[in-house]
């Protein structure tokens, strides 16, 4: 992983533990730390953080076996991005562009969501609960993050924004799957598996297999890989929560790379992302009081996004 994100050790606040018996000051400095890292890089790797090794590989392999099936199969659980009450299910290779400026991105995922969604049940038969249990300790993690930034921001209540992500909420978990360029050799100049963009939520967390190609622009503009590590998580900060802090944390640029060896282009890469966002009432103003930029409720931020986006 590039020296550029600075790595926490969460062993004394991960999800094993209670919060009610880590002292203040172990928080205190946990989120002295992660403040640190999200107001200047936007991203920091944690490790120890609680949730087994074992569950991220139950999900890994039961998302590579929806994602082998055939398309006239997983074309049966796609989204409609248009409709408000469907992000959950099937996004097909190309159908997003991150970057506008490039050519669309290669990559399909599968959208988990706490809302109503078709499951490829009779296919993949383990992946419904092995979803819904990988959400729920991605939640519990995102939980114990959102305490330490409000407690970071010298909140009054340094639990508001964690009560703003409710479980059942607007909360996604994403499996994205990415094709070995071997498969698909038609690759169009300037495309990459996944363009240059921000997250649009509050925080993200993020899963890696040992493939790589993650990248992250530095302030000076200078895309640095962010190489996997084993038993780290990358979390970043999303747009919404750098309005929120009146641009104290920053959501920073990244993308997705095809590799320049042939032996790694040839390679299919997999990540599972969990994107934390706010109720979908909650509304969005500068928690400093300054107005620097105008509240907007998170529903209408995500669906202003989500349609740029397709």
């Amino acid at each position: 992983m590039a020296s550029v994100i600075p790595i926490v050790d969460l062993e004394q606040f991960n999800i094993c533990k209670e919060p009610e018996d880590v002292g203040d000051d172990v928080q205190r400095q946990l989120a002295a730390q992660i403040i640190d890292a999200f107001s200047t890089v936007g991203f920091v790797g944690l490790k120890n953080y609680g949730i087994p090794q074992d569950k991220l590989n139950a999900l890994m392999t039961e998302a590579r076996t929806f994602f082998k099936l055939p398309v006239i199969t997983k074309k049966k659980y796609s989204i409609r991005p248009t409709h408000e009450d469907e992000r959950g299910g099937w996004v097909c290779l190309e159908q997003e562009i991150l970057n506008p400026d490039r050519p669309a991105d290669l990559k399909e995922t599968f959208n988990v969501v706490n809302q109503s969604q078709l499951w490829p049940d009779d296919e993949v038969p383990g992946y419904r609960p092995t979803a819904d249990e990988f959400y729920r300790l991605c939640w519990t993690l995102s939980q114990r993050v959102l305490l330490l930034i409000g407690l970071g921001l010298g909140l009054d209540q340094p639990c508001y924004l964690k009560k703003t992500h409710s479980i059942d909420g607007a909360c996604a978990l994403r499996c994205l799957f990415y094709p070995s360029i071997k498969s698909h050799p038609d690759v169009r100049p300037n495309q990459i598996r996944c363009g240059e963009h921000s997250d649009y939520g509050s925080i993200t967390l993020l899963f890696q297999d040992d493939v790589g190609g993650l990248q992250l622009r530095t302030r000076d503009g200078e895309f640095v890989p962010a190489t996997p590590m084993d038993g780290v998580v990358l979390v970043n900060v999303g747009d919404m929560m750098q309005r929120w802090t009146s641009d104290k944390l920053v959501s920073t640029k990244h993308r997705v790379v095809i590799p320049e060896a042939q032996a790694a282009r040839e390679k299919a890469r997999m990540s599972v992302a969990y994107f934390v966002i706010p109720d979908d009432d909650c509304l969005i103003e500068c928690l400093d009081g300054s107005n620097k930029y105008e509240p907007i409720t998170s529903l209408d931020y995500l669906n202003m996004r989500i349609g740029a986006t397709y």
